[in-house]
């Protein structure tokens, strides 16, 4: 009798190749919202500041809301009243969200969509129209930099968000981020 023949190796592993950032494939914001074009309105999200380590060891994160130089579309002269972001599952990660400076209430929300859990940041009940909306992570959370904290960050380098108007008929989306050099303190992309 002949001795069984030996199993195959398995193959070699295949190569590192980097994938989009997952975030835009997506259906954010998960709500009924038509308007999501960026180029429909005439605001967005802008990373203005690099991290800024506070005494605790925290890291600081600011968000200015520009106006941009055109706009076509419906949403051209809609009011803010909330700001979303796309989040990994990082629990209360997130220790302090300021407005212009002052501590504002927030809200999260967690969805699933095709079997990836997604934590949803949301700023409401905003009342200017231009804020800066900065976020101060916990240094002993779960996600205590920005790049654990958005859904997609390790791939693109941006984190996901929605603008809203009161009535939720409008919400440009896209994405904003630090580049590397804001990463490590310097200045953020305008």
């Amino acid at each position: 009798p002949r001795p069984p023949s030996p199993s195959p190796s398995p193959p070699p592993p295949s190569p590192f190749i980097p994938r989009p950032n997952p975030a835009a494939n997506t259906p954010f914001p998960f709500c009924a919202c038509e308007r999501r074009s960026p180029s429909g309105a005439q605001i967005q999200l802008t990373a203005v500041l690099g991290n800024t380590t506070t005494t605790s060891g925290a890291k600081k994160y600011c968000f200015d809301v520009q106006t941009t130089a055109t706009c076509v579309g419906q949403c051209c002269n809609m009011d803010l009243y909330k700001i979303e972001l796309m989040l990994n599952p990082c629990g209360r990660s997130i220790s302090t969200i300021t407005v212009d400076g002052t501590a504002w209430p927030t809200s999260y929300d967690y969805q699933t969509y095709n079997g990836t859990n997604f934590q949803l940041l949301k700023v409401t009940q905003l009342t200017v129209s231009r804020p800066r909306v900065c976020l101060t992570l916990d240094p002993a959370g779960v996600c205590p930099t920005l790049d654990s904290l958005c859904f997609g960050y390790e791939t693109s380098g941006m984190c996901r968000y929605a603008l809203h108007n009161r009535i939720d008929n409008c919400c440009p989306t896209s994405s904003t981020g630090f580049d590397t050099v804001a990463m490590s303190g310097g200045l953020g992309r305008t």
